[in-house]
């Protein structure tokens, strides 16, 4: 029973929280030009866990559920605020290409705007 409680506890603090967040437009840009707009199943997965014993959001970005990179979270900015919309503004570190990215979104996660230190910016939207 012991060791039962142990390993209940040592899962629970790797993850305790875990949500889907579906997207169906992808929007890419780079240097401020238009590079991809397309329609599919994207699928971002917010959770935290647990990074050098202490308890981080992350997120999962997936296509067609295959794994296209995570973010692990590292400062909260605040708030902006953009075409009557207020959206968090945090810094994230995008573990695929090694560099820091900024993401905007929406309380609802009905989008999410990441823009990446190579002057590349993605977004997501539910609807299309």
């Amino acid at each position: 029973m012991k060791q039962l409680l142990t390993l209940f506890l040592v899962f629970n603090s790797v993850v305790s929280f875990s949500q889907d967040v579906y997207y169906a437009k992808k929007i890419e840009y780079l240097n401020g030009k238009l590079i991809s707009n397309t329609q599919g199943n994207y699928k971002i997965s917010f959770g935290v866990g647990s990074l050098n014993r202490k308890q981080q959001p992350y997120f999962t970005i997936y296509h067609n559920n295959i794994e296209q990179t995570w973010l692990a979270f590292t400062e909260h900015r605040g708030y902006l605020k953009k075409d009557s919309e207020i959206l968090s503004e945090d810094l994230y570190f995008d573990t695929k290409s090694s560099q820091g990215a900024m993401v905007l979104s929406s309380p609802n996660k009905d989008k999410m705007v990441i823009f990446y230190n190579n002057n590349k910016r993605v977004e997501y939207y539910k609807y299309l």
